[in-house]
């Protein structure tokens, strides 16, 4: 709703339950995990406002890297931006999956190595 809503919508339609769901994760230590199809960069504020480990959001638009520096409570979980692999360069889309590997250049050669060798 975030992308069609502008900020006082969003506080007014959705701010106040999802503070209530958030702050009970955050007091059981839970993590509550959110897609988004347009930019976050609206609403991650409030999403930052809660304990590092509660909020998990894959994001479409904005560049996951820089959400990540600007808002650290919110674990961006991904890394490949959707607009760049439909509608990039081969080049643009090598860059960004270079990018990613050296954030967590084991983990991710990991699953490389694991993808080469499943051919299941």
């Amino acid at each position: 709703g975030h992308v069609i809503l502008n900020n006082k919508q969003f506080e007014k339609i959705y701010a106040d339950p999802m503070e209530k769901i958030l702050r009970a994760a955050e007091a059981k230590g839970k993590q509550v995990f959110f897609t988004s199809e347009g930019s976050v960069e609206r609403v991650a504020e409030f999403f930052n406002q809660f304990k590092k480990g509660t909020v998990s959001m894959i994001i479409e638009m904005d560049d996951p890297y820089e959400i990540r520096k600007k808002y650290p409570n919110i674990c961006i979980y991904g890394g490949l931006n959707t607009d760049v692999m439909g509608h990039g360069t081969p080049k643009q889309c090598v860059d960004m999956a270079k990018r990613a590997i050296d954030m967590n250049p084991e983990n991710l050669k990991a699953v490389a190595n694991f993808v080469l060798e499943y051919r299941g």
